[in-house]
């Protein structure tokens, strides 16, 4: 039975604390605000940035290329869904680089964009 919504507020609220508290604990282990900041730097930075232009501009930018790349995508995998229910050969054609895709790991992904995409792009 599904637990009541007034109910599994003071869970989830104990939950982010405990991962508040193990990232504050995390960085204090760390020492060095450039590998790990703690819950408190970030916040107060992302309370400095939310309120400048360039913030919301380098956001807009970021989520209208993470829509474009979605549109890309769907429009290229519906093409190739097409293509290779129509014909066969088709299919063998995209079969060996789908099986090396499937294979990478997703991480590998982010490094070759790094790679690719001149760092002004990125």
């Amino acid at each position: 039975m599904p637990t009541e919504p007034r109910r599994r507020w003071p869970r989830s609220l104990a939950a982010a604390a405990f991962w508040l508290l193990l990232w504050q604990l995390a960085s204090l282990a760390v020492a060095q605000q450039l590998l790990l900041p703690s819950p408190l730097s970030v916040a107060q930075t992302l309370a400095g940035l939310i309120v400048t232009t360039e913030f919301w501009s380098i956001t807009a930018q970021s989520l209208m290329r993470i829509g474009v790349g979605f549109i890309a995508g769907v429009v290229m995998g519906t093409a190739a869904a097409f293509v290779t229910t129509r014909w066969s050969a088709a299919e063998v054609l995209i079969a060996g680089p789908l099986r090396i895709i499937r294979a990478t790991p997703v991480a590998s992904f982010a490094i070759l964009a790094l790679v690719w995409i001149p760092s002004g792009g990125v």
